[in-house]
């Protein structure tokens, strides 16, 4: 797994994060208005941020869904979610970002952060975007 990578001082956070790369299983409930077909047309730009809004919405959502694991060893816990430009090939699209993770260690009171850069994939579902797994990268 990436987080075997971690050097010391980040590994306690990036062990807490690798919850959420295994939560985006049950992303499929993030959605951002969408266009297939003739029942919903729209400009290329505007799928484009259909797309991104779903992918941010999909991180907020799994960050939030963790939240009381990352309490367990942090406080102060903040997050920033970066959402780079979406890729649309039909009912299908990504979009790649970065996660960055910031908290006090309860135990040592260390301030950890640690960005973590990811491509999140979507597919088109009626008019609406749906994340549908991560890849960190």
């Amino acid at each position: 797994m990436i987080f075997a990578q971690l050097n010391q001082w980040t590994r306690p956070l990036g062990l807490a994060l690798a919850g959420m790369t295994l939560m985006w299983a049950g992303v499929a409930n993030a959605e951002a208005p969408g266009q297939p077909g003739a029942e919903c047309v729209a400009s290329p730009a505007s799928d484009a941020a259909a797309v991104q809004s779903a992918a941010k919405t999909a991180a907020q959502e799994k960050l939030s869904s963790m939240a009381p694991v990352y309490q367990l060893m942090y406080a102060d816990i903040q997050y920033q979610i970066n959402v780079g430009e979406a890729n649309v090939q039909g009912d299908t699209a990504q979009v790649k970002g970065s996660i960055t993770v910031q908290g006090k260690q309860r135990f040592t009171g260390k301030v950890m952060a640690q960005t973590f850069k990811g491509v999140v994939q979507l597919n088109r579902s009626g008019c609406a975007w749906k994340a549908t797994s991560y890849q960190q990268v």
